[in-house]
């Protein structure tokens, strides 16, 4: 039984990584429900949310539906983790947003948690090439390592263990295969 999950920015790879490995090794790939919580409400993800508690309330949803889907499969690799879920959140605060604090608390709390889904979860860092691509995120470098960092210190909780950080310098996707193989221990 292996549970690989994938975090990083958008635009670092991580749909193609997990695609290809799913392929090599005959473990499902499991992609973001991201998507589909939109979908349901009719939102655009390149817009901004009516507010902050509607990004929580929104997060949340993906949160459920995430941990639901994980949780029917005994062995898969996917391409967004609680540690993302954290990274795009927080990335919407600033200074002056009104935050609930007690539901933004429990809500990075329950991410946590989730993390324990995983065998382990791998920090992809933005270092290939970006292109833009038609219904692909932004090209927005600061943002996308914006979210890196964040990632970066949402990894070192307490709570989230057998975290790696795939070095910026593993570019080809078969570099980043192998990569996994030898974390995981998987050939």
């Amino acid at each position: 039984m292996i549970k690989i999950g994938l975090c990083g920015s958008h635009r670092t790879g991580k749909t193609t990584l997990a695609n290809e490995f799913s392929c090599r090794h005959d473990i499902t790939f499991l992609p973001s429900v991201a998507g589909d919580v939109f979908n349901r409400h009719d939102l655009d993800p390149a817009k901004p949310f009516k507010s902050f508690d509607h990004r929580l309330d929104i997060q949340t949803e993906i949160l459920t539906d995430s941990v639901e889907l994980w949780s029917s499969h005994e062995s898969f690799i996917t391409d967004r983790t609680p540690i993302d879920f954290i990274a795009y959140t927080l990335a919407d605060a600033q200074s002056n947003t009104v935050v609930d604090s007690k539901k933004l608390n429990k809500y990075l709390n329950d991410c946590f948690a989730a993390s324990c889904q995983f065998n382990f979860i791998v920090l992809v860092q933005p270092a290939i090439n970006l292109v833009a691509e038609k219904g692909k995120g932004s090209i927005n470098e600061a943002y996308i390592h914006h979210l890196n960092y964040l990632m970066l210190g949402a990894l070192r909780d307490a709570s989230v263990s057998n975290d790696f950080v795939m070095p910026e310098s593993v570019r080809s996707i078969k570099d980043r295969v192998n990569y996994l193989e030898l974390i995981g221990n998987v050939r």
